[in-house]
């Protein structure tokens, strides 16, 4: 049960200022792991997506949101734009509708096999 901590990329897109547009990765999410919170409120409109490989037994990575920090941070799962939880089975999208002072992914289950990879894409209006 680690906290993975993330990466982030200002991409380069033709036609754009890469100020717009903010790609953070949390790689090798293990069973039990979940990722360094994230706080990036100022670039509301959000899509994880999750890769990797889900594991054995009942496999999950959720997306997770707060509006307050530190250990008691009470995360609470975060929402599709169709109200359904962001917590996935297999290597999937999502567009994001809650905006939050702090974001994470959450293994919730698997096994020895667990590899999960989060990658999100902030955008600023």
């Amino acid at each position: 049960m680690a906290v993975v901590n993330f990466t982030q990329a200002e991409p380069r897109l033709s036609g754009h200022n890469s100020y717009d547009v903010v790609i953070t990765t949390w790689a090798h999410l293990l069973n039990g792991d979940s990722g360094q919170p994230l706080s990036m409120p100022h670039y509301p409109d959000t899509t994880i997506q999750f890769l990797g490989v889900p594991g054995g037994g009942t496999p999950g990575i959720r997306w997770e949101g707060s509006l307050v920090g530190g250990a008691d941070a009470n995360w609470f799962t975060l929402h599709d734009n169709a109200n359904t939880p962001v917590n996935l089975a297999a290597p999937d999208g999502r567009f994001v509708s809650e905006c939050c002072l702090f974001l994470r992914p959450r293994v919730t289950g698997g096994d020895v096999t667990t590899d999960w990879t989060a990658i999100l894409l902030c955008r600023r209006h």
